[in-house]
């Protein structure tokens, strides 16, 4: 399978979003969402089904683009219930249903779909079905008898999951087909019982859903280490055993209504809580898992010694093998308000850790050394003395962004860094509102992984190094990064968007250029990212050097005229920014100014980057 591509989901993304609705139940008819028709046999004497098996990453990831849009996690259900209404076949259809009650297939009459919550079938036995087959793995056939008490007492509908429609040549079945492989797929791999639960008000899309895709098809391209898919894997099995016990104990509580059973009762809600609890747990382990920032940290390792190491070694083995370059006595330090023996023995770091213990960052910091990690455990911390160092250091939140949270209240307006080279790697900024809320006017170099910045920019000052990957970065006052001249700077797959408060220079991305001779030249890589909904500009490039600032609409070809200035702008997104997609008012040669002209008039503006 192909390994996924997050410029390839941003891109996506931005082509698919309608502002006007968050819900788009109908597929969209390309090659890209429709596999080719396959079929194939799931047991000898039945008819055969559409073959679902090899659809791809970018495939799969176009549908639900279409299904959930900007849905909220309260939305996902009935977003995805409205797509069966919208692309299921009524009635009238065959399939082969596989409950998981019976080791069995079962040739079906569909008289009904879908019905109730929009995820089940109103279904018959196929009166040509003259016995029901059974699955390689089980033991013999079920008796058709068994199988009409079961629906008999189910009301004759099973779970559109259970359901693989016939293969029809005509095309009348193919979007039943995709849909339910869809729906299958989605509850199978992608959804989980904190989803339903969760009331927050971000995208489920992106937050959620895409990660744990990307996770799934790079376990099954080989991309990740074998120990990891192993733990992941056992937890994955874990955890749906336990969905399933949860369910068989509520049934349980519902079914008792005797006043004898009082204590029965009890013993079972107590179980509920205690399996309820078991699934949390094994949750925050796999979304550890399925973390971009450790997902980068495991495969940036050579190699990891023998499969019994869980994610959480592997956490340890990164943070020993960077101990071992920069010093034998580096130290980690651990800052947390309240920090458990289990918390730090959760982490498996090696024997010979030297480990630290902190409250705070500022009392970390004043306690580093040049190379030394610093590990934050979830909770707001303030940013007070994260500027005060000179050296090397890197900044690591344990668990998601949101949970990890550097609350910059207080400040003037920037966190300034000082130190020659800073890293953070899951980790939430906020500011209520502000410019900046990272600055780089005395380091040398920083980079932002997988780093949410809420109510502020990023800005790098010149003879500065900046890399930004995979972080989400608006509320800022002016821009929600900014780029001065002679500075080198990376953006790759980031979300930018919503900066600005309405003046003449707020934008997306802000870069600068000196185009004088004897001046550095401003290099940037900007890549895969999504820039929309920002006050003015998406992209605006100023010359430091220029008096009055005239800006004017410009095609992005334009920047290979610019003196003092490299760039590479790939496959990146532009979409309803107020002030246009990309403005400069940096000076042309006079060749340059009247062919750019030119094609102004009549050439509209560029939307994507390609």
């Amino acid at each position: 399978m192909a390994e996924p591509s997050n410029e390839n989901v941003k891109r996506t993304l931005s082509e698919l979003e309608d502002d006007e609705a968050c819900i788009s139940p109908s597929f969209i008819k390309s090659d890209n969402v429709t596999p080719a028709k396959r079929k194939k046999s799931v047991s000898s004497g039945l008819p055969e089904v559409f073959e679902m098996d090899e659809l791809t990453h970018d495939q799969r990831l176009a549908a639900y683009l279409t299904i959930f849009q900007q849905c909220t996690p309260a939305m996902v259900i009935a977003a995805l219930a409205e797509c069966m209404r919208e692309n299921i076949a009524k009635t009238g259809w065959r399939a082969v249903w596989k409950p998981t009650e019976f080791s069995s297939f079962i040739l079906v009459q569909v008289e009904e779909a879908p019905v109730s919550d929009g995820f089940q079938a109103l279904i018959r036995i196929d009166d040509s079905a003259l016995a029901v087959e059974s699955d390689d793995e089980g033991e013999g056939q079920t008796s058709r008898s068994a199988i009409e008490t079961y629906l008999g007492v189910h009301d004759n509908t099973v779970s559109l999951t259970e359901l693989s429609p016939v293969y029809d040549e005509s095309g009348y079945l193919d979007d039943t087909a995709l849909a339910l492989e869809h729906l299958r797929f989605f509850m199978k791999y992608l959804w989980r019982l904190s989803d339903e639960e969760d009331e927050g008000s971000y995208s489920f899309l992106e937050r959620t859903l895409v990660p744990r895709l990307k996770f799934y098809y790079e376990m099954s391209s080989d991309v990740l280490p074998e120990s990891l898919v192993v733990v992941y894997t056992e937890c994955m099995k874990e955890y749906k055993e336990k969905r399933v016990l949860l369910s068989k104990m509520q049934s349980q509580l519902s079914d008792s209504d005797s006043e004898c059973e009082d204590l029965n009762e009890s013993r079972i809600a107590l179980s509920i809580m205690a399996v309820h609890q078991e699934l949390e747990a094994l949750e925050t382990k796999m979304e550890r898992m399925e973390n971009p920032t450790l997902r980068h940290m495991v495969t940036s390792l050579c190699s990891i010694d023998g499969l019994n190491s869980s994610p959480k070694s592997v956490l340890a083995k990164n943070l020993q093998t960077r101990i071992s370059e920069s010093s034998s006595e580096a130290v980690t330090h651990l800052v947390g308000e309240r920090v458990t023996a289990g918390m730090i023995q959760d982490l498996h770091l090696p024997r010979e850790t030297f480990v630290q213990f902190h409250t705070s960052i500022s009392e970390a910091v004043s306690a580093s050394d040049d190379g030394d990690i610093i590990l934050l455990f979830p909770g707001t911390h303030s940013a007070s003395g994260l500027a005060n160092f000179y050296f090397s250091l890197t900044f690591i939140g344990l668990g998601n962004p949101e949970d990890t949270i550097i609350s910059c209240r207080g400040l003037m307006d920037a966190l300034d860094l000082s130190g020659s080279s800073v890293s953070f790697q899951n980790i939430k900024f906020y500011d209520e509102q502000c410019s900046w809320l990272l600055s780089s006017s005395n380091s040398k170099s920083f980079e932002a992984i997988n780093c949410i910045f809420e109510g502020g920019g990023v800005q790098l000052y010149g003879n500065g190094e900046m890399k930004l990957e995979e972080c989400e970065i608006f509320g800022a006052l002016a821009y929600g990064v900014c780029i001065l001249s002679g500075s080198r700077a990376t953006l790759k797959n980031c979300n930018i968007h919503n900066n600005g408060s309405n003046t003449g220079e707020d934008c997306g991305i802000l870069i600068e250029v000196d185009t004088r001779d004897h001046m550095d030249s401003t290099l940037v890589d900007i890549t895969g990212n999504r820039i929309h909904h920002n006050q003015g500009p998406g992209l605006l490039m100023v010359d430091s050097e220029e008096g009055q600032k005239i800006y004017r609409d410009r095609h992005l070809k334009d920047l290979e005229a610019i003196t003092n200035f490299k760039g590479a702008l790939n496959d990146n997104s532009f979409q309803s920014n107020v002030g246009g997609d990309f403005k400069h008012s940096v000076k042309l040669t006079e060749q340059d100014e009247k062919a750019s002209e030119m094609e102004e008039k009549d050439v509209s503006p560029q939307v994507t980057v390609e």
